[in-house]
């Protein structure tokens, strides 16, 4: 037992890693309910929920993207007509019938 009156348990210590190697880790207290310390992001939320402020173009939103594969299925279809369509008119009519 160290004189040291703060007695750090293994599992109260920050989970970052050092430049020393895989088995070293920050010496610093983590920060309750967090597995880092307050200088390795412990503290840090991150954005909100929802955040609008981080909102540029909506390009990559759900809403876009499920517009934008619909869309997409649409053109294929309609390509997909067009070539049938074309491929009928340069059939030759069967004239032994006649």
């Amino acid at each position: 037992m160290s004189n040291n009156p703060v007695q750090f348990n293994e599992d109260n210590r920050c989970l970052a890693r050092t430049r020393k190697g895989k088995s070293a880790f920050c010496q610093a207290r983590k920060v309750t309910g967090k597995k880092r310390c307050r200088m390795h992001g412990g503290t840090n939320d991150g954005a909100p929920k929802g955040n609008k402020n981080a909102f540029k173009h909506g390009r990559y939103s759900r809403e876009v993207i499920e517009k934008r594969k619909s869309v997409m299925k649409f053109k294929r279809e309609f390509m997909e007509l067009l070539r049938i369509i074309k491929n009928k008119d340069k059939e030759k009519p069967d004239l032994s019938l006649v």
